[in-house]
């Protein structure tokens, strides 16, 4: 009985020293608090006055109006995959947000006005990265013309109604990851001065073997 109480007390110390996920810690790493001026300064470079339709028909707008929802339509080939992707069929995060912040930005169509988004927003940057289906591994092109699609109600374009709501889920979910990974950061931190935590199964208590009957003959255990 002792020896299964030992055994137990060990098992739960070994799950108190594990650390957050990684996954967990590079989403609540990687993202930043947004503000609109980030959502706008995103929206703004990606998006275009020039879009192609599921039934080929091209359409114009007088302002940048949607993120162009495919990697090439009727012979456009939208200006985020030019500036984005190159001649690559796969970026990495780095290259991603190296691309966006070297791309020109206009005020986007029914976007709010915002002098602080004209400057590359890292944190606007981070989240059209996810957005556009990014994670911990290199994004690829299909995968990137895929989010984009799922994201457009019109299978054409993204607006900005529909990249601003997602951006603002999307700081709705940062905020439950940080609370969930600060929540197991503090359990493991704790874990940390826990006088057991760095016990080994022979020093939590388990019960020593009784000697050998020496009339026996046995052998005794080994150590």
């Amino acid at each position: 009985m002792l020896r299964r109480a030992s055994l137990f007390a060990l098992a739960s110390s070994a799950r108190a020293l594990v650390a957050p996920p990684p996954a967990r810690t590079e989403r609540a790493a990687r993202l930043k608090a947004l503000t609109t001026p980030d959502i706008v300064s995103a929206f703004g470079r990606m998006a275009e006055s020039t879009c192609v339709a599921e039934d080929g028909k091209s359409q114009t707008s007088a302002k940048p109006k949607w993120i162009p929802a495919y990697a090439e339509r009727g012979g456009h080939v939208p200006a985020w995959r030019t500036h984005i992707f190159g001649d690559n069929d796969v970026v990495d995060f780095d290259g991603f947000q190296a691309g966006l912040e070297a791309m020109e930005y206009e005020d986007g169509l029914h976007a709010p006005p915002s002098a602080a988004a004209r400057s590359y927003r890292a944190p606007g940057g981070a989240a059209a990265w996810i957005l556009c289906g990014g994670g911990d591994a290199d994004l690829k092109l299909a995968d990137c013309a895929a989010a984009l699609l799922e994201l457009s109600p019109e299978k054409d374009g993204v607006h900005w109604s529909d990249f601003d709501d997602a951006a603002r889920e999307l700081e709705k979910e940062r905020i439950t990851d940080w609370a969930l990974f600060k929540e197991d950061g503090d359990e493991w931190e704790a874990s940390l001065s826990d006088d057991g935590s760095g016990q080994l199964l022979t020093d939590v208590g388990v019960a020593t073997p009784p000697a050998p009957d020496a009339s026996s003959g046995a052998p005794p255990p080994p150590p």
